[in-house]
C-alpha cells in the first residue's frame, strides 16, 4: 500500500490546496508541505524495505493485459533513488516556498500546481508501464506551464533578459506568460514523437509494461529490429527525453523558464522535471543495450550493434555539445538565475554524454547507470541549494542582475556559506560529491574511446569552475555599495543549508558508500554486469581537478584579486561576448525559421489552399445551389399543361441519350 501512497499523497495535497483556494483559508502551503513530506517518509520506508530484502517492490494496480498491462508501480534500484530525490528535495523546496510566496498573489494556486507537479513526477519515476509514465510526463508539463507563468500579470521585474535587447532583430526578453507558453510549445512536438514511439512498442510487442520488456530484452529488440523500427523508436523516445532535459537544440525553453518564482526554478531544474528525460534514458536505454548485446553474442547481430553504437554516439555528442555550449553562455551572463539555468542544462549534458556510453560497455550497463545516476543525484542536491540560496539573494536585493546588487557578504553570510558549499560541488572540487560524479562520466568517455565527446566534456570543466565561482565572487569586485539586507529565517536557511552540507558530507563519504550504492542500483530492471567500483582516483581525476582549479583561480584573480580587468576584456571582445550573451543566436534563429517561417507557411496555405477551398465550398457551391433552387422554384407554376410539357421533354431527352449511348 505504501507504494501507492508515495505517489497519491502529493495529489491529495494538491486537492486540499484547491479547496483552500476556494475557501481562502490560507492553509494551502501547510497542506502541500504535509503531504509531500508524508510522500518522502513513505518513499523512505520503501527504500529501507528494498535495501533489506534486495527485491524490487511491484504494486500492480490493474492487470489489463488486454491493453498492454499490467499497470502499476515498480520500485527497483533506479526508481527508489529517484523517488527519494523527488519527494525529499520537493519537501525542502515546498517548505521554503511557504516563506518565499507568503506575500505573493496566487498563493493557493501556486501550491495546488506545486503538489500536482510532485505527484506527476513521482508517477513518472515509479510507473511500471510506459502509458502510466507518459500520463505523469504530461502532468509535469501542465504543472510547469502554470508555475513558470505564475506571475501572469507580467510585471517588468518578473521578465528574463534585458528589456529592449534584440538579437538578429528578435527580442531577447520574455514575460512570464510568454515563457510559460514557450515551455509548453517546445515540448509538444517531441512529446508527440514520444507518444508515437510508445505506441509503436505496443503495436510491435503487445505490451506497454517496462518490466516485461526488461525480462526479455533480446525478444523486444529483435521484434523491433525485424521491422526496422529499433533506432526510429529509440530516436522518438530520446527526442522526448532531450526536450524535457533541455538538450541542444531543444534547450531554449529552460532558459526562459526563469520567469517563475525561484522555488519553481529549484523544483524544475533540480528536483524534478529536467531529470525526467535523463530518468527515461536510464530506464529504457539499458534494456535496448542488453537486447542488442545478447543478439550480437548469439551471432548475426553485428549490423544491429553497429547501428546502436552509432545512435549511442549521437546521444553522447548531443550531451557533450550541450554541456560545452551552455557553459560558455554562463561566463558572460548577468542574471543570477540565468547562470544557474545555463549550469543546469550543461550538467544535464554531462549526463546525456554518459548515457551515450551504454552502446560501448557490453554487458556492464549497471556501471554506466550507477555513474550517471550519481551525477544526477549530486546535481539535484547542489543545484537545489543554489537556487534556494539565490532566491534569498534576489528577495533581499530586489534585482536579478549580479552587477546591480549591493555588497552581500556582511549581511547574507549564512546563505553564502551554503551556496559556496554547493558551488564548489558544481565546480568539481574534491571532496565534494560533484567531483566524484563528474569525474566518473569523463572517465567513462575516455575509457570507451568517445574522443570528441570526451574532449568537449573536458574543455567544459575549467569553464564550469570559472562561471560557477564567478557567480559568487563577482560581487566582491563589482557591487552597488553597502545596503542592509535581510537574512532568511532559521527554518528557511535549513532547507538549503542542509543541502549544501550534504554535498560536502556525501562527497567525503562517497569512496566508502559508493560500493553499496552501486549494488542498490544494480538491482534495476534490465541492467546487467557485475557491480564495479565507480570511484577511481587516477589520471582523469587529477586532470579534472587541475582544470577545475584553473577555472576557479582565474575567477579568483578576476573578481577577488582584481588583477584581470574582465570588463575591459569583454569590451575588446564585444562580438564574441554578444554572441555568447545572446545564446549563440539560437533563440532568434528559432523565431525566424520556425515561428515567423511557420507563420508565413500558414499564411500561404491559408491563402492558397484553405481560403480557396473555403470560398469554393462555403461561397461558390452554396451560391450555385441557391440559384439552382430559385430556378427550380420558378418551374413550379401549378399549370398542368406545363408539367406535361416538362414530362414529354424529359422523356424525349432520355430517349435521345439512350439512343446515342
Amino acid at each position: 500500500m505504501e507504494a501507492l501512497l508515495a505517489v497519491i499523497l502529493p495529489f491529495i495535497g494538491s486537492l486540499l490546496s484547491a479547496i483552500s483556494w476556494k475557501t481562502r483559508d490560507g492553509r494551502a502551503g501547510a497542506y502541500a508541505s504535509l503531504f509531500i513530506g508524508l510522500s518522502f517518509l513513505t518513499s523512505l520506508i520503501l527504500a529501507i524495505r528494498f535495501v533489506t530484502s534486495g527485491e524490487p517492490i511491484h504494486y500492480v494496480i490493474a492487470n489489463a493485459e488486454w491493453i498492454g498491462g499490467p499497470y502499476g508501480l515498480y520500485y527497483d534500484g533506479l526508481s527508489i533513488v529517484m523517488s527519494l530525490l523527488v519527494s525529499g528535495l520537493s519537501f525542502l523546496i515546498v517548505l521554503y516556498s511557504t516563506y518565499y510566496m507568503k506575500h505573493e498573489y496566487g498563493y493557493e494556486r501556486y501550491f495546488l500546481f506545486f503538489s500536482f507537479f510532485v505527484g506527476s513526477m513521482m508517477l513518472v519515476v515509479t510507473a511500471d508501464n510506459l502509458l502510466l509514465l507518459f500520463i505523469g510526463w504530461e502532468g509535469t508539463g501542465l504543472a510547469s506551464y502554470a508555475l513558470i507563468s505564475h506571475w501572469f500579470r507580467d510585471e517588468e521585474e518578473r521578465y528574463v533578459g534585458d528589456l529592449g535587447r534584440k538579437a538578429l532583430g528578435e527580442p531577447m526578453y520574455f514575460s512570464p506568460t510568454h515563457s510559460g507558453i514557450r515551455a509548453l510549445m517546445f515540448t509538444r512536438l517531441p512529446d508527440v514523437a514520444f507518444a508515437a514511439g510508445i505506441f509503436m512498442i505496443y503495436l510491435t510487442t503487445g505490451t506497454f509494461n517496462i518490466v516485461k520488456l526488461a525480462e526479455s530484452p533480446d525478444v523486444f529488440v529483435s521484434m523491433l529490429a525485424d521491422k526496422g523500427l529499433l533506432i526510429p523508436v529509440l530516436a522518438m523516445l530520446t527526442l522526448g527525453a532531450m526536450v524535457k532535459s533541455a538538450q541542444f537544440p531543444l534547450h531554449e525553453w529552460l532558459v526562459t523558464a526563469m520567469t517563475g518564482p525561484t522555488p519553481v526554478s529549484a523544483l524544475i531544474h533540480a528536483a524534478a522535471m529536467v531529470k525526467a528525460g535523463v530518468y527515461l534514458m536510464l530506464r529504457f536505454m539499458p534494456i535496448a543495450a542488453a537486447g542488442v548485446n545478447i543478439l550480437a553474442l548469439e551471432g548475426g547481430g553485428a549490423a544491429l550493434l553497429s547501428s546502436f553504437q552509432s545512435f549511442s554516439l549521437a546521444v553522447a555528442l548531443i550531451g557533450s555539445i550541450t554541456a560545452f555550449m551552455m557553459s560558455t553562455m554562463a561566463i558572460v551572463a548577468r542574471e543570477l538565475k540565468l547562470i544557474l539555468a545555463y549550469s543546469t542544462a550543461s550538467q544535464l549534458g554531462y549526463m546525456f554524454a554518459g548515457i551515450g556510453v551504454l552502446g560501448f560497455v557490453g554487458e556492464k550497463t549497471s556501471l554506466v547507470v550507477a555513474v550517471v545516476l550519481a551525477h544526477l543525484m549530486a546535481h539535484a542536491i547542489f543545484k537545489a541549494a543554489l537556487f534556494l540560496g539565490a532566491g534569498i539573494i534576489l528577495h533581499s536585493t530586489h534585482t536579478r542582475y549580479i552587477d546591480e546588487m549591493p555588497r552581500l557578504t556582511p549581511w547574507l553570510r549564512k546563505t553564502l556559506i551554503a551556496m559556496w558549499l554547493a558551488t564548489l560541488s558544481l565546480a568539481g572540487i574534491p571532496p565534494f560529491i560533484g567531483f566524484w560524479s563528474k569525474e566518473g562520466i569523463v572517465g567513462l568517455l575516455l575509457e570507451k574511446g568517445l574522443t570528441t565527446a570526451a574532449v568537449l566534456a573536458i574543455v567544459t570543466i575549467p569553464i564550469t569552475g570559472f562561471y560557477s565561482t564567478r557567480m559568487l565572487m563577482f560581487n566582491n569586485r563589482y557591487n552597488k555599495g553597502e545596503k542592509e539586507l535581510e537574512e532568511a529565517p532559521g527554518y528557511v536557511l535549513f532547507t538549503y543549508g542542509i543541502l549544501g552540507a550534504l554535498a560536502l558530507v556525501l562527497g567525503i563519504l562517497w569512496p566508502f558508500v559508493s560500493e553499496g550504492y552501486s549494488r542498490i542500483v544494480s538491482h534495476t530492471a534490465g541492467l546487467g554486469g557485475e557491480v564495479e567500483e565507480i570511484v577511481h582516483v587516477g589520471a582523469t581525476a587529477i586532470m579534472g581537478l587541475s582544470l577545475a582549479l584553473a577555472g576557479l583561480l582565474l575567477s579568483y584573480a578576476s573578481y577577488h584579486l582584481a588583477v584581470i580587468d574582465t570588463r575591459r576584456l569583454a569590451t575588446s571582445l564585444k562580438p564574441l561576448t554578444d554572441f555568447l550573451y545572446d545564446r549563440w543566436y539560437i533563440n532568434p534563429l528559432i523565431y525566424k525559421v520556425f515561428v515567423k517561417g511557420g507563420d508565413m507557411f500558414a499564411t500561404a496555405v491559408y491563402k492558397g489552399v484553405e481560403n480557396t477551398l473555403d470560398t469554393a465550398i462555403h461561397v461558390r457551391l452554396t451560391t450555385a445551389f441557391r440559384k439552382l433552387s430559385i430556378f427550380m422554384r420558378r418551374l413550379q407554376t401549378g399549370d398542368l399543361s406545363s408539367y406535361v410539357s416538362y414530362l414529354v421533354a424529359g422523356f424525349v431527352l432520355a430517349l435521345i441519350i439512350y439512343m446515342l449511348s
